[in-house]
């Protein structure tokens, strides 16, 4: 579930008369059900959206929130849960690591800020918000963080997309891997250079669409680490177009869409450049375009997370 999808359930909740917690996911160690960043909110009546790990972590927070909800006085808090049978505070779970999970009341009062997050985070910009023992705001912090000395503690969230995929064509793969990224916390952006194409005219999934001679990719398309290009279009022959207009363009990920043969066609003996990857997409015989759509956003996913050399049929 997209971090949208947690605001949009929280602010629908506040606006008709409940009360909610939010609890974030704000340092983990070893193996853990739940990494930073993982955000969920609960209400009286359990959980609303999204997810700090599960498990019986999550159940015991869900249920205390809840009480607290019910009884009206829910202040902000931190936990810590060692996930190991041999310590005396065990959490009762046997994965070996550590979490540390901050949470907080949200209120009435929060919703002029929640709709303004909310709008960043439909245009697929990416927004802070900071949770501490005086509550939860909007802040200005570029990376996430948690800071804790004593009682004292702050986590920054940074909320959002932290890259932004270009998807070269507009057909069927392109609405169903828009759909997958959307949902992946990716910021989507879809190029077509052909006129009514309703596939492209319908995908209300990306957050921007253009049209665009695919020989004019470099002058819209930006450069730097955290942006991604995925050439999929209608022909052999408008992918060399977008593949040579974009082939040594500095972008983090570029990935064709084909096969082997298709590949060598295009690329000829060019030397590759290293953030090339192609044949896109993992390789788990795919054939639909959701299953394709799975298997390139598998790649991005593993992009994102660091990993650059990936294994292809």
């Amino acid at each position: 579930m997209a971090e949208i999808d947690v605001w949009r359930a929280v602010r629908d909740h506040l606006a008709r008369g409940g009360r909610c917690s939010l609890l974030a996911v704000a340092d983990s160690r070893g193996s853990s059900p739940g990494k930073p960043g993982a955000v969920m909110a609960v209400g009286v009546d359990g959980p609303l959206a999204g997810t700090i790990g599960g498990g019986r972590v999550e159940s015991t927070l869900v249920h205390e929130c809840s009480l607290a909800l019910a009884a009206g006085n829910p202040v902000p808090q931190r936990r810590v849960f060692r996930h190991r049978p041999d310590v005396p505070d065990s959490s009762g779970m046997i994965c070996g690591g550590e979490q540390t999970v901050v949470m907080t009341m949200l209120s009435l009062q929060s919703l002029p800020e929640i709709d303004r997050l909310l709008a960043d985070l439909a245009q697929g910009r990416s927004r802070s918000w900071e949770l501490s023992p005086a509550g939860w705001r909007l802040s200005e912090e570029a990376l996430s963080s948690y800071l804790s000395e004593g009682e004292n503690w702050r986590y920054s969230h940074r909320a959002g997309a932290s890259h932004e995929v270009w998807l070269v064509g507009g057909g069927h793969v392109s609405l169903a891997l828009s759909r997958l990224l959307a949902w992946l916390d990716f910021r989507v952006v879809v190029v077509e250079e052909r006129p009514r194409i309703p596939v492209f005219e319908s995908n209300g999934f990306a957050h921007d669409k253009h049209r665009c001679a695919y020989e004019s990719l470099a002058a819209l398309i930006p450069e730097g680490p955290s942006v991604c290009v995925a050439i999929m279009t209608h022909s052999h022959v408008r992918d060399h177009a977008a593949l040579d207009a974009l082939f040594y363009h500095r972008v983090g990920y570029l990935g064709l869409l084909g096969s082997p043969a298709k590949l060598r066609a295009l690329a000829g003996d060019r030397v590759r450049p290293p953030h090339f990857h192609a044949p896109m997409g993992l390789p788990i015989h795919s054939a639909t375009p959701e299953e394709i759509a799975v298997s390139i956003a598998a790649e991005l996913v593993a992009f994102r997370h660091g990993q650059t050399a990936f294994v292809h049929a």
